[in-house]
């Protein structure tokens, strides 16, 4: 039932928005103007304010945040999933050791954070779970070209791996670099990919030395004896 009402309700909201258009479009060449080009005339506040409602990110129906443009185009497809900037367990409980050997002290890495394996191919959404399940964090793209998870197996010094970093693509749509799994390669380079079935690497997880301590519940205040 909950999975009907929020199909329900996305619907309803996809249907919002294409009355928006239509209205939107109406408005604009009754006061002159050719949907995508510059009006004959300044147009109305009115019709200002619903094309910057349009040009506004909004909530798809599958729940993806959409930029939508004057002429209805759905632009900038963007990933829900959000790696964590520092790793729910720290090196010691995930016992990786390698925190002294490359690039900061206080960073260590991993291609296997689990007993079972590499990651194998996957799209940034599985990068970040493969790291973050176990109690790491995907590594961002500094780390992976400073080695922090250089030599940790799955043959990935000289390949390109998923990380944590935000870019943006040529296409203007939001990315996240895949960087050399280390500095051995120097041919190379970080490059900006969009989350997608149609892009998959592999993934080196990073966690950090001193992780968030965890703040304790505090003790019941004991009721006065009557």
């Amino acid at each position: 039932m909950a999975h009907q009402r929020a199909a329900l309700v996305g619907h309803g909201a996809f249907i919002s928005l294409c009355i928006m258009m239509v209205q939107l479009k109406g408005a604009s060449m009754n006061e002159g103007g050719a949907i995508g080009l510059s009006p004959s005339r300044p147009l109305s506040s009115r019709v200002m304010r619903k094309r910057m409602k349009l040009e506004t990110m909004i909530m798809s129906a599958t729940g993806e945040v959409i930029h939508v443009d004057i002429n209805g185009t759905r632009h900038g497809k963007t990933s829900q999933t959000r790696a964590t900037d520092i790793s729910a367990k720290n090196c010691s409980v995930l016992g990786w050791t390698n925190a002294d050997n490359y690039g900061s002290s206080a960073v260590c890495g991993a291609s296997e954070p689990e007993s079972d394996g590499c990651s194998g191919h996957v799209t940034y959404s599985d990068a970040v779970k493969f790291c973050e399940d176990p109690g790491a964090r995907l590594c961002t793209a500094d780390e992976l070209e400073d080695n922090e998870a250089k030599s940790t197996g799955c043959s990935l010094d000289k390949s390109l791996v998923w990380s944590s970093t935000q870019c943006t693509t040529q296409e203007n749509e939001e990315g996240f670099y895949v960087a050399p799994g280390s500095s051995r390669d120097v041919t190379l380079t970080r490059s900006c990919k969009l989350d997608s079935a149609s892009n998959v690497y592999a993934a080196r997880c990073c966690a950090d030395v001193h992780s968030p301590t965890p703040t304790p519940t505090p003790a019941p205040t004991p009721s006065p004896t009557p």
